[in-house]
C-alpha cells in the first residue's frame, strides 16, 4: 500500500508539472496568436492606408488646383480693380461693382 501510494503521489505531482508546463505553452500560444493578429492588422491598415493615402492625394491636388484657381481670379479682379482706378472712377473700392463671370 505505501508503494502504491508513494507511486500514485509521484504520478500526481508529475501531472501537476505537465498541467503547470502545459499552461505555459498555452499561454505562450495564447501571446503569439495575439501577436500575429496584431501584426495581419497592421498589414491590412498598411494595405488600406496605401489607398486612403492615394485618395487624400488626390483631394489634396484638387483643393490645390481650386487654390491656385481662385488665387487666378482673385489676381484678375484686383488688377480690374487697379484699372478702374487708373481709368480715374474716382470711387472706393468698397463703391466698384465687380461682376464674377
Amino acid at each position: 500500500m505505501t508503494t502504491n501510494n508513494t507511486r500514485l503521489t509521484a504520478a500526481l505531482t508529475e501531472s501537476k508539472g505537465n498541467v503547470e508546463e502545459w499552461k505555459r505553452q498555452l499561454q505562450a500560444y495564447k501571446e503569439e496568436n495575439q501577436r500575429l493578429k496584431q501584426r495581419a492588422l497592421e498589414a491590412e491598415a498598411a494595405r488600406g492606408n496605401a489607398d486612403a493615402a492615394q485618395e487624400l492625394r488626390k483631394e489634396i491636388n484638387l483643393m490645390r488646383e481650386r487654390v491656385d484657381s481662385s488665387q487666378s481670379l482673385l489676381k484678375a479682379k484686383e488688377d480690374e480693380i487697379r484699372a478702374l482706378r487708373e481709368a480715374g472712377t474716382g470711387g472706393s473700392v468698397d463703391q466698384l461693382k465687380v461682376i464674377d463671370r
